[in-house]
């Protein structure tokens, strides 16, 4: 398919699937979901609307919460098995290498984790004292862990499938297939990478408020980057970097 060694078609086919599920899958099926949730009360536009803000309505952003939580689901879970079948060689190797340097490894992940979370919690904070606003992604989750049910659901998504998923492709694909070039190119494809889709929902701010509200997604992109990158390329260090993280910031939703 590709004229390019093995390791960079694995990591081809693993963006484009990737893309396919975030793309086309998951807006499919978040269609579908809505649809199943549409009343003669809430409209299909309507429940869609209520899925990125909060509408005061609690029946309906029960639903929109619900409607979130699913769509995570379809996006997520499918993708990240999928990811590791075609990664698998990428995860025995990299499984191969935490062993080798166990202690250093682990240390670093579960520091790291802990170090992004702070760092990024504190420049959240400091973003919303300016403009007392968040990102629509965090808005959604805060909405949807307002319900304990979906909450719940919703962080073992968040914990567990997401940082699978993102680490698999922000880090893991896209250093593979810029695997010869200077180290700097896959560190900046992968910040950029991993920035562009928690952001790119948040239109209706002006240029100033897009800037600040992305600097968190940018931040945690480079600190992801250089993680992997001085871990020797170890895809399991930065999984539970990002797992920290997520999951620290969801018990906190969730309390």
């Amino acid at each position: 398919m590709y004229d390019l060694e093995d390791v960079k078609k694995r990591s081809f086919l693993a963006i484009i699937m990737y893309l396919i599920f975030y793309l086309v899958v998951g807006t499919i099926g978040m269609a579908l979901i809505v649809k199943c949730y549409e009343t003669d009360s809430y409209s299909f536009k309507t429940i869609v609307n209520a899925m990125s803000s909060v509408s005061g309505d609690y029946s309906l952003d029960k639903i929109a919460a619900a409607c979130n939580t699913w769509s995570m689901a379809i996006s997520y879970i499918p993708v990240a098995i999928l990811l590791c079948l075609v990664l698998h060689k990428d995860l025995i190797e990299d499984f191969s290498k935490l062993k080798e340097n166990k202690v250093f490894n682990i240390i670093l992940a579960i520091v790291g984790g802990l170090l992004l979370f702070i760092i990024i919690f504190l420049i959240g904070k400091l973003i919303e004292k300016i403009i007392g606003n968040n990102s629509v992604n965090e808005e959604v989750l805060e909405s949807v862990f307002k319900y304990k049910k979906y909450g719940v659901i919703m962080l073992i998504i968040t914990s567990i499938f997401g940082p699978i998923v993102e680490e698999l492709v922000y880090r893991k694909s896209i250093f593979n297939i810029f695997n010869d070039k200077p180290k700097w190119v896959p560190i900046l494809i992968s910040i950029i990478a991993f920035a562009l889709p928690h952001i790119i929902s948040t239109t209706d701010v002006d240029v100033l408020e897009f800037l600040l509200i992305s600097i968190p997604y940018f931040v945690s992109g480079a600190i992801l980057a250089f993680a992997y990158e001085y871990s020797n390329r170890n895809v399991y260090v930065t999984m539970i970097m990002h797992f920290i993280n997520n999951l620290i910031t969801c018990i906190i939703l969730l309390a």
